[in-house]
């Protein structure tokens, strides 16, 4: 069997693993999960790795350290950053599974399987990572600024790759229902 011979549904599912993957390094790798804005074209926006003073300038700095200049407990920040990159991890071992055993003639109904479950742990690793941080940064800028806070359009993105992420679940599990 060969990747050609695959069903429909398992081609959609691999390409829906492979952009909620792209999806999610882009999120991951930004610093727009959440920002304020200062004054007109400058905010402060905060990223996994990073929290940016100035748009213009570019001036970062590494979040944890800043946490701790301002009194704050870090931990929460490694804690996301690990259950995000858990759900990438994730997200690309299932990927694998599912392209490896597109090339073999048995098995196809626990790859089915196994690339759900995996799926699935990246959609919940990846959002409770996603939202804690989400709600625990907008809190420390609203504290440290005494302003309007938001979401950003990273925090969009991670989201929409997470949801490519369960609807691959959902098409591998569909699969394995309808297979003969």
């Amino acid at each position: 069997m060969g990747l050609g011979e695959t069903s429909l549904k398992w081609r959609l599912a691999i390409m829906l693993q492979f952009l909620g993957f792209l999806l999610g390094i882009a999120a991951v790798s930004s610093t727009y999960i959440s920002a304020a804005e200062v004054i007109p074209n400058r905010e402060h926006h905060v990223g996994f790795w990073d929290i940016c003073f100035d748009t213009q300038t570019y001036g970062c700095q590494d979040y944890p350290e800043y946490l701790s200049s301002i009194g704050e407990d870090a931990d929460w920040v490694y804690a996301c950053r690990g259950l995000v990159v858990v759900s990438l991890i994730a997200g690309v071992f299932g990927m694998l599974v599912s392209i490896y055993l597109a090339y073999m003639a048995s098995g196809i109904h626990m790859a089915s399987l196994v690339t759900a479950v995996l799926n699935f742990l990246a959609v919940v690793s990846g959002l409770i990572g996603s939202i804690v941080f989400l709600v625990n940064s907008l809190q420390i800028l609203k504290d440290q600024l005494q302003m309007d806070v938001y979401p950003s359009w990273s925090f969009a993105v991670i989201i929409i790759g997470l949801s490519f992420y369960f609807l691959a679940a959902i098409t591998h599990i569909f699969e394995l229902c309808t297979a003969n």
